[in-house]
């Protein structure tokens, strides 16, 4: 996996930004404890990485800029390191991962991004209630409160809320897909020779 000079830099520039991005919304994400806060740090992240992907196009690039931002998580302040790192990883893979099977268009775009925000409730559940605590059912509990509240179903109809989440999860992961598709390729376009 070999880097011409100027992907190489896109691949810092977009991976430093992702990185930032984590270190600085994340926390204050955080701090001001928004619901479904890893949903949206991860639908922001993606498009990053997915703009990113168009100016250094060669495959593995978004694992390299994944790297990177994982490199700069570490310097942040407060809180557990390992599992953010992790879960940046994670989503550096999903997004590669999408992007081989579907190639570079515009519907591997949307399943990336989508497919990426969709993993967020997954790694909450499986690093928080099987890997840490080994309580999964008391993160399942609390995620299913939260979207009863949110949504005013009742806890009864966990099957919707849990399909309501994914369906919302996926459309604003692939919004941001669609975003990083048309705004990465603007810029290209008018930016460079």
């Amino acid at each position: 996996m070999r880097n011409e000079p100027r992907n190489f830099a896109y691949i810092v520039v977009f991976g430093t930004i992702w990185g930032l991005v984590e270190i600085g919304l994340g926390s204050l994400l955080h701090a001001l404890n928004i619901p479904l806060k890893g949903s949206i740090l991860t639908a922001l992240t993606a498009g990053v990485a997915l703009t990113g992907r168009i100016f250094a196009p060669q495959r593995g690039s978004l694992l390299q800029m994944g790297l990177i931002a994982a490199f700069l998580k570490i310097f942040s302040f407060g809180g557990s390191i390992a599992l953010p790192l992790l879960g940046i990883m994670e989503e550096a893979l999903i997004l590669e991962g999408t992007l081989i099977v579907g190639g570079i268009t515009l519907p591997a775009y949307i399943a990336a991004g989508g497919l990426a925000v969709l993993w967020t409730p997954v790694h909450f559940l499986f690093v928080n209630g099987i890997l840490i605590t080994g309580k999964f059912h008391l993160y399942y509990d609390l995620l299913l409160r939260m979207l009863s509240g949110i949504t005013g179903l009742g806890r009864e109809r966990a099957a919707l809320l849990f399909l309501l989440l994914a369906l919302f999860l996926f459309l604003v992961g692939a919004l941001a897909g669609v975003l990083a598709w048309y705004l990465g390729r603007d810029v290209k376009r008018s930016a460079l020779p």
